[in-house]
C-alpha cells in the first residue's frame, strides 16, 4: 500500500506455484555436490515467502493450504516465537 501496510496474500499456500527455474533449481544442480541455500521468512503465508509461490520448492497438499516439498522443509526457515530471527542465529553459528 502506499502508506507502507502490507496486505496478506488473499490465497493459499502454493496455489500460484510456478513451474519456472529458480536459482534453488541452480544450485541444487551443481555438481558434484549441490551448493545448500535457505530462504528466511516471517511466517509460510506472509507476502514475503516467494517459495509459497513455486512448484518445485512448495509441492502444495491437494487443498493448497500448505507446503509439503522436502525443498520447503529442508530449505525455508521460518520465524516462531521460540525462534523470532532464525538469520541472525545462523550467522552466529556460522552456518548461514
Amino acid at each position: 500500500m502506499p502508506d507502507g501496510t502490507e496486505t496478506k496474500f488473499g490465497g493459499t499456500p502454493g496455489s500460484l506455484c510456478y513451474d519456472r527455474p529458480t536459482v534453488a533449481t541452480l544450485l541444487d544442480a551443481v555438481t558434484p555436490s549441490p551448493i545448500t541455500w535457505r530462504y528466511y521468512a516471517p511466517t509460510a503465508g506472509s507476502i514475503w515467502t516467494a517459495p509459497n509461490s513455486i512448484q518445485d520448492i512448495c509441492q502444495p497438499n491437494s487443498a493448497f493450504t500448505q507446503c509439503l516439498g522436502a525443498e520447503w522443509k529442508d530449505n525455508v526457515v521460518l520465524e516462531s516465537p521460540t525462534n523470532p530471527a532464525p538469520v541472525l542465529k545462523d550467522i552466529q553459528t556460522c552456518s548461514l
